[in-house]
């Protein structure tokens, strides 16, 4: 789903256009996003209510170099993991132990 919005979305003032993509993360290293220099925004959802997943940029993800994001039983409010302004690399992620769905938005 894409969605244009006004106003600062990670890198000033302006139009921008935010896509939501549905991923199910799984333990093996999945490139989710390629390079995008135009990138501004990225937030990751984790839906899953135990497993927690890694992310890390421009070269395959793992639980010993990747950044945790928390599984929702650990992130009560259930707020995503934002990195604004936005690596413009490639988007890796794995999984710890079992599959998680994960919401991806992309703002450019």
């Amino acid at each position: 789903m894409s969605q244009t919005i006004w106003g600062d979305a990670g890198g000033g003032d302006g139009a921008a256009t935010l896509i939501n993509y549905p991923v199910t993360i799984t333990v093996t290293s999945q490139q989710i996003l390629g390079v995008n220099a135009a990138r501004r925004l990225l937030k990751i959802y984790n839906l899953h209510a135990t497993e927690d997943i890694y992310i890390n940029f421009g070269a395959a993800a793992t639980v010993a170099n990747g950044i945790r994001i928390r599984a929702l039983n650990n992130n009560p409010a259930g707020l995503p993991q934002e990195f604004s302004p936005a690596p413009s690399n490639t988007v890796n992620m794995i999984a710890a132990g079992t599959n998680a769905s994960v919401i991806v938005t992309e703002g450019t």
